[in-house]
């Protein structure tokens, strides 16, 4: 995603350096989920759908899973800002990816 053309050559999907570079809002997506769940009845913690706990439940959650995410990607950047408690956007997407296998 950071330069597919040097994955693929001649690949037309565009680059998303952005993503390397930006860290995801995990209080603000954390409120917007407890938002949609009171004010829309998003069914969160029934069966099939996905756990929304409290923020501290979420926030051991998001860091376990992107832990496994960083651990596996090549960009030196992106591992050491997970390092210092920061999650890049990329690994966001990620986790969103491999959610819809």
């Amino acid at each position: 995603m950071l330069n597919p053309a040097a994955v693929v050559p001649g690949s037309v999907m565009p680059k998303y350096g952005f993503l390397f570079k930006k860290n995801i809002d995990l209080p603000t997506a954390y409120a917007e989920a407890e938002t949609v769940k009171k004010v829309f009845n998003v069914p969160y913690n029934k069966p099939g759908m996905p756990k929304l706990g409290t923020f501290a439940d979420t926030k051991k959650t998001v860091f376990s899973d992107a832990s496994k995410i960083v651990a596996n990607m090549k960009n030196q950047d992106v591992k050491d800002a997970f390092k210092n408690g920061n999650i890049k956007e990329i690994v966001a997407l990620i986790a969103y990816l491999n959610g819809l296998k």
